[in-house]
């Protein structure tokens, strides 16, 4: 116990005790667990993601649905997209895009799209100009399906949005780094 009760002090922010021989940590938003061996007494750190998954895996079956801090996880994001959650009718997607950067003029003809700012102030596109306006913090925007639209980052700094596609718009487990790679991994849907 003197060896969970030091390593729970040194990590002070998020150290969760289950019982004596696990110890569930986070790390930035990764949740790590360390379980101690039985054998030799070691710690192991584990990737709680990667091992619940596993157990999904085993079990034959998946989560029912998803569950975090979607404020928090917006404003760490640092990737032009990053796909969370993808259920059967709805995706969830994590945004972050450089001052003066677009998402580009699109549609999705058979997909709703909302989108909730939480960082920064955007402009709204629709239909080609028709229709123009400014989200900020908090805001809530929904673009119906076909309906053309760009979103434009007018701040001077890196800002967050994240979006929900029903039905779902990309590849379960999408991180597109940049915009130039959601660009390039596009035009490869496009070939197919």
């Amino acid at each position: 116990m003197n060896t969970i009760l030091k390593i729970e002090n040194k990590i002070r922010n998020g150290g969760i005790i289950l019982n004596e021989n696990q110890l569930i940590i986070t790390v930035g938003n990764r949740i790590f667990a360390l379980i101690l061996g039985q054998e030799n007494q070691s710690w192991k750190l584990e990737n709680l993601n990667v091992l619940t998954k596993q157990a999904e895996k085993r079990k034959g079956h998946t989560r029912l649905g998803y569950f975090a801090s979607i404020e928090k996880l917006t404003l760490k994001n640092k990737y032009f997209r990053e796909v969370l959650f993808t259920g059967k009718h709805l995706q969830l997607v994590v945004m972050s895009l450089k001052a003066g950067e677009e998402i580009g003029n699109e549609v999705h003809e058979k997909v709703d799209q909302f989108f909730r700012i939480e960082k920064g102030k955007f402009k709204f596109v629709l239909e080609n100009g028709k229709e123009t306006h400014l989200a900020g913090n908090g805001d809530a925007v929904i673009v119906p399906a076909g309906t053309w639209h760009n979103v434009v980052n007018m701040s001077k700094v890196e800002s967050k949005l994240y979006t929900v596609y029903s039905p779902p718009n990309h590849p379960d487990g999408t991180i597109h780094k940049t915009k130039k790679d959601a660009e390039k991994a596009e035009e490869e849907e496009h070939k197919v």
